[in-house]
């Protein structure tokens, strides 16, 4: 099984940053997890 192409601790931060407010992090991570998908 290949490696995932995105951090988990990437994911993790933007996650983080988007639940404090910064709507700019769900665009950042969106494009990223939907490649996993």
């Amino acid at each position: 099984m290949d490696a995932p192409a995105v951090s988990q601790q990437r994911v993790t931060e933007l996650l983080t940053r988007w639940s404090q407010g910064d709507d700019g992090a769900l665009a950042e991570l969106t494009p990223l997890v939907y490649e996993e998908l």
